[in-house]
């Protein structure tokens, strides 16, 4: 009775919070209706009801209203769409904006009373369908009656480019994966990008994806929802996953199908991660229905002075499923657990990141180039004869090129942090990486030239400075090493460092190694100043894999030495190190 008066407390909380909302958002799309080319107030209008149809999807969701949930989430994918610029709302999606809008304010009470309206719920469905074919407006009649709805080749390539950010976001939210897990704000619009990630697949056909996309939007919200993952790494499955997707979408747009290998390894490696019920497992296999389960959770909690019985235990008295069944069951829930860590060790062979040092157009731009564009825009703008009609023309292109170099340096960051989580994985180290003035690297000049220095670069810090989880916290350092990447101009030169808080550099085993090469003479050891010994590193053959010193220093310094570039390098025993490489930049 206690839960029964705390759910009808919910709804309505829910109705109310919805009701207002709707009043809130009614009067703005009644004049859009009126007006359709009322440019002023439809960013009001498209951000009002989205929130409004997000909410009452989330809500209905979870206090189990299909037939208010459908028509939300068809109208929230519609809004999504317009406020991306894929779909440009026309009036037609208007009236259904308003439609949707006077359905709610009708079917909304139902709700607190109660009322099962089978009128009301073939609306729901009528209304969602109208709205879902309405965001491919086009098909001809034959079309729709062969059950097909093609989507226009421009709007496909649309869906493909947002696909494909959705996926590169995606990535970098896992990547940064300690970072976000402990605000529950940024893995909330996590599971919103996986949600539209699912939308996308399903409006572009592809089953097998959608199916995957959706299995990861259920996981990250179980974690949502205070429930724990069994795994100490559970980025790196979901990491796993969104290469899959990538890789489906490459092969797809390439041969075309929806071809995704080892489909059921990713969905049950994905299901493994979180401890499923005995009740959730046995509805998922198909033994029993929700209410059963809710039925036997009340039974058991009914006397609550006797021993306690396992659910199980429970379900097989009232006859609903077999010891056998139930076992079954145990035993493919530890299969699942099982999958979900071999994925996580196969996790640590995943193919590397695109490399940094490919040399092409994704490693860069021609920064300078970008700059003096975005300068000729501005001087254009202030010219006299701009002013009036072209005027609106030339702040678009400034915001174009803006946009363009921002996509750019978010492109390069995310490069590297996944690089660093790859390296990370691959030597068995935690690291927290940052990154600051990446815009000094926005140069294709740059990028190209400092691309393999930086890769090595961070590859020994990870491998050879940064120490394991273990033995840092028995130095009390805390389990997680930080690296970091700065870039600045100073003195007109371009110094990008790299640093990290590891086991730093024992000048001692540096000597000894030089004495041991012939590099230095025995009897001036004693007297090398801590530069002298740092400059010993960028000798030929400068290490082995000891730690005494970092390997392939030499062939960084040479690299450089194209450019004029120089190498700085600065380390205290058991604080870290830092290294510095200097290029010479005009102007």
């Amino acid at each position: 009775m206690r839960e029964s008066r705390e759910e009808s407390g919910r709804q309505a909380e829910f109705v109310q919070e919805s009701l207002a909302m709707v009043r809130q958002a009614k009067p703005v799309v009644t004049a859009l209706v009126r007006q359709p080319d009322r440019s002023d107030i439809l960013p009001r209008a498209t951000e009002l009801c989205h929130r409004l149809f997000e909410a009452i999807k989330k809500a209905c969701t979870a206090l189990q209203l299909p037939h208010l949930a459908a028509p939300a989430e068809a109208m929230e994918y519609l809004l999504d769409l317009a406020r991306s610029g894929i779909v440009e709302l026309t009036p037609a999606h208007i009236s259904l904006l308003a439609e949707a809008i006077a359905f709610m304010e009708q079917a909304l009470p139902t709700v607190l009373a109660e009322q099962n309206d089978t009128r009301l719920a073939a609306s729901a469905g009528e209304l969602a369908g109208a709205i879902l074919r309405s965001v491919h407006a086009g098909p001809t009649a034959t079309e729709e009656e062969a059950g097909t709805s093609p989507m226009e080749p421009e709007m496909q390539a649309a869906f493909l480019d947002e696909t494909d950010a959705l996926l590169e976001a995606a990535e970098q939210e896992f990547v940064l994966w300690d970072f976000i897990a402990v605000d529950p704000q940024r893995v909330a619009e996590l599971c919103r990008l996986l949600g539209r990630l699912r939308k996308n697949f399903a409006f572009l056909s592809r089953q097998n994806l959608e199916r995957l996309a959706a299995a990861l939007e259920s996981t990250l919200n179980r974690f949502a929802g205070g429930e724990f993952f069994q795994t100490e790494y559970p980025e790196r499955i979901f990491i796993r996953s969104i290469d899959a997707m990538r890789t489906a979408m490459a092969n797809s747009t390439i041969a075309g199908g929806d071809y995704l290998p080892e489909l059921e390894d990713h969905l049950a490696s994905l299901q493994g991660l979180i401890r499923q019920p005995i009740g959730e497992l046995l509805v998922e296999a198909g033994l029993v229905d929700a209410g059963t389960v809710e039925a036997a959770l009340q039974l058991q909690k009914a006397n609550p002075e006797a021993a306690p019985r396992r659910l199980g235990e429970v379900l097989v008295d009232m006859g609903s499923v077999t010891r056998d069944q139930i076992q079954e069951a145990l035993q493919a829930q530890q299969r699942k657990r099982e999958m979900a860590a071999r994925a996580a060790a196969a996790a640590e062979r995943l193919a590397p990141a695109p490399s940094l040092e490919s040399g092409d157009r994704e490693v860069g731009v021609d920064g300078q180039t970008l700059a003096r564009m975005i300068g000729l825009i501005d001087r254009l703008a202030a010219r006299p004869e701009v002013i009036g009609a072209a005027a609106p023309l030339v702040v678009e292109l400034r915001q174009l090129a803006q946009s363009c170099r921002r996509d750019c340096l978010r492109a390069f960051a995310g490069r590297l942090q996944r690089l660093v989580h790859d390296l990370s994985v691959e030597f068995g180290r935690k690291v927290r990486f940052s990154v600051e003035g990446i815009e000094e690297l926005l140069d294709q000049e740059d990028a190209v030239l400092l691309a393999g220095p930086l890769r090595h670069l961070l590859q020994n810090a990870i491998k050879h400075g940064l120490e394991t989880v273990a033995d840092r916290e028995r130095t009390g350092k805390g389990a997680s090493g930080r690296l970091s990447l700065l870039a600045l101009r100073r003195a007109g030169q371009l110094w990008v460092s790299v640093e990290d808080d590891g086991r730093g550099m024992d000048p001692r085993r540096i000597v000894g190694w030089a004495v041991a090469r012939g590099l230095v003479d025995p009897d001036r050891a004693g007297a090398l100043t801590s530069q002298e010994i740092a400059r010993l590193l960028l000798q030929p053959d400068g290490a082995d894999d000891t730690g005494a010193a970092v390997p392939g220093l030499a062939a960084v310094k040479a690299s450089l030495q194209p450019a004029r570039g120089s190498i700085d390098i600065h380390s205290r025993p058991g604080k870290g190190t830092r290294i510095t490489l200097k290029v010479p930049k005009d102007g």
